[in-house]
């Protein structure tokens, strides 16, 4: 049987480890489907609360499996303890991704579809090959890469003036 110093210790090590999970798995898709979302409710410090809130939520709700789980550790004297996964056959970092995704995507509304080039992806990729200093030899063999090389010769061509001095 555990102590109480022990399950408050083993409680917060597992909210901090599914807090970082869910922060890691949440942050693109937050960020790029629901960017109005974040952007009026307060950006990065919005979403790292709304991780942590969640988090607490699926794992201390009653009746959840990691309560379940930490009750089964918490009165075991066993020195090789069943895992979360052990018990229940999945990841435990896994299953709360999607608790809480399932989640964040149930209190908010994704964002209209637009173009790529009107979402925030395209600048960050400019912003990315900027900062790596990306040269003409790199840049081709990633427009080759991504299958735009035919589409680019063609649009370059039709602006070849502006090129030729």
């Amino acid at each position: 049987m555990k102590t109480k110093k022990e399950i408050k210790k083993q409680k917060r090590r597992d909210l901090q480890f599914i807090i970082s999970a869910v922060t890691s798995e949440l942050n693109n898709t937050a960020y790029y489907d629901y960017f109005t979302t974040w952007e009026n409710n307060g950006g990065m410090q919005w979403f790292f609360d709304e991780c942590v809130e969640i988090t607490k939520k699926v794992m201390f709700t009653d009746g959840s499996k990691y309560l379940e789980w930490l009750a089964y550790w918490s009165t075991t004297n066993d020195v090789h303890p069943k895992t979360f996964s052990d018990m229940f056959g999945e990841c435990f970092d896994w299953y709360h991704m999607d608790l809480a995704r399932k989640e964040f995507e149930a209190r908010y509304e994704k964002d209209e579809p637009t173009l790529p080039i009107q979402r925030n992806e395209v600048s960050l990729i400019i912003s990315l090959l900027k900062k790596i200093d990306v040269d003409g030899e790199t840049m081709e063999h990633i427009i080759q890469e991504v299958g735009m090389d035919e589409q680019m010769f063609r649009q370059l061509i039709k602006k070849a003036e502006k090129y030729i001095r």
